[in-house]
């Protein structure tokens, strides 16, 4: 269990149901036994997907909204995988980047994704 698993579940897309697992995977890696040189990581990688798939469930999307999400997030969530070995300026900077990614897909979220808002 490792960041390797979490990177192969965010490569299938997003969806609930794969954010739901990127969540269980994070919380998962947390509570193991496995050595994680900065686990900030793994829990900010957890969060963010809970949030998304949370704002995603049950709402009415646009058919490119996923994809657009995830055109916006997946890489930054990458990249915090690819600095959770590094050092914590290069963490601290991905996290960052996520942060910011994160509050302009929730504004995107929020102004309507159905179209229809």
């Amino acid at each position: 269990m490792g960041y390797a698993d979490i990177k192969a579940v965010l490569g299938r897309g997003f969806s609930v149901s794969t954010l739901n697992e990127i969540t269980r995977l994070g919380h998962d890696l947390l509570g193991s036994d496995a050595t994680v040189r900065h686990p900030a990581a793994a829990y900010v990688l957890a969060a963010t997907a809970q949030k998304i798939a949370w704002h995603l469930e049950g709402q009415p999307l646009r058919d490119d909204a996923a994809e657009i999400i995830e055109a916006h997030l997946g890489p930054k969530m990458e990249a915090v995988i690819k600095a959770a070995d590094s050092d914590a300026d290069a963490l601290t900077s991905a996290l960052d980047d996520l942060a910011r990614a994160y509050s302009d897909t929730v504004s995107f979220l929020g102004s309507g994704v159905d179209g229809n808002q």
